[in-house]
């Protein structure tokens, strides 16, 4: 094989290697430098191609890192929201079937010794998993440190209360 392609390449040399035979010294030597010019041209270009494909490729390549570490973030609020969908479906279940948001807030003021002048329960968005209540209070002559006592009560209860909207009347 590598005979029958030694031949084939010394007939197409051959007769180039008898015209470089017939230049005289000097001509032979502008020839070599020519042919020496554009072996290094070649390789230059052939260096510069690798080069440009190994910076586009490192340019992937951390591309490819920073989108691996933005998918292990994302992982990772997404195990969190999980586990506190799975902590408030854990507080919504543990409620009572007969759980009145009213009757929880009347207990809560009695504790703080506040007076509740007014409860109107009325039915909240609805949502998808879960049925929402939602109580408009009204209260008088209460002073601040008392209220503050209340709404830390209401927010910190073993049952999943929290205060969404909240006017302060003096």
């Amino acid at each position: 094989m590598f005979d029958r392609l030694k031949e084939k390449l010394s007939a197409l040399l051959e007769p180039v290697q008898t015209e470089i035979n017939r230049l005289s010294a000097r001509e032979r030597m502008i020839v070599y430098g020519g042919l020496i010019g554009f072996v290094f041209f070649i390789a230059i270009v052939i260096l510069i191609w690798v080069a440009s494909t190994s910076s586009s490729y490192t340019s992937k390549i951390a591309n490819s890192k920073e989108n691996i570490q933005t998918i292990h973030e994302l992982g990772k609020k997404y195990q969190k929201s999980e586990q506190q969908v799975s902590q408030l479906d854990a507080m919504i279940s543990q409620a009572p079937k007969d759980f009145r948001l009213a009757t929880e807030l009347e207990s809560i003021a009695r504790q703080n010794e506040i007076q509740i002048d007014s409860l109107k329960e009325r039915a909240g968005q609805p949502h998808e998993y879960y049925e929402e209540t939602q109580v408009v209070v009204s209260i008088k002559d209460v002073d601040l440190r008392s209220l503050i006592d209340f709404f830390q009560s209401i927010e910190s209860s073993r049952r999943f209360m929290l205060i969404t909207n909240l006017s302060i009347k003096p």
